[in-house]
């Protein structure tokens, strides 16, 4: 009985681990635009990271392993399109300069 209560919190604990939540956060980097103030780019990540959830059905339920991770892909492409609306850099997405034969 001794052992039996020795290793009940490790089975709890065990039997937890298999159930998947929804993503708490990106998985990918976002940079701030040049020349913009820090403190508005850590709003724009709160607003786009509450955005994202929201794209994925909020907080709810538990998820297998597949569905995890289109969860996560799904969270993390909301997320990018949020901070690239904002102008932030975003991975694998180059800014095109204007053509100077079109300036003039």
């Amino acid at each position: 009985m001794k052992r039996m209560r020795r290793i009940l919190p490790f089975l709890s604990l065990l039997a937890l681990s298999g159930c998947e939540t929804l993503p708490i956060g990106p998985s990918v980097l976002v940079l701030p635009a040049r020349g913009k103030p820090f403190e508005v780019f850590q709003a724009e990540v709160a607003d786009c990271r509450q955005w994202a959830n929201q794209q994925i059905g909020g907080s709810a339920g538990e998820y297998q392993a597949y569905e995890w991770d289109e969860a996560q892909r799904r969270y993390d492409n909301a997320y990018l399109q949020c901070m690239y609306a904002k102008g932030n850099q975003v991975p694998g997405v180059r800014r095109r300069a204007p053509d100077r034969d079109s300036a003039q």
